[in-house]
């Protein structure tokens, strides 16, 4: 996958999350920096990457995947037609 793609991909996947997933994100990662809103709380790098990792699984390369393309549909020779 090209930078290009992915990129294209990304912004695919976010246009398609509703507003109530990306705040879900946003928040998640904002808890994770200041837990209980105290700005003076040591971050444990480690545990903050882990959690943005596990919010971010939906843009895992692998996850993203091109919209299906709609095809017309083909005729089976198999089916009889009346």
């Amino acid at each position: 996958m090209t930078p290009d793609q992915y990129r294209e991909r990304s912004h695919g996947q976010l246009d398609a999350m509703r507003t109530a997933e990306k705040d879900q994100i946003i928040l998640s990662f904002i808890e994770q920096l200041y837990p209980n809103g105290d700005p003076d709380h040591p971050v444990e790098g480690s545990e903050f990457v882990a959690e943005a990792i596990r919010l971010l699984a939906v843009f895992h390369p692998t996850n993203l995947k091109f919209p299906e393309e709609k095809s017309e549909p083909t005729e089976d020779p198999n089916i009889p037609t009346f």
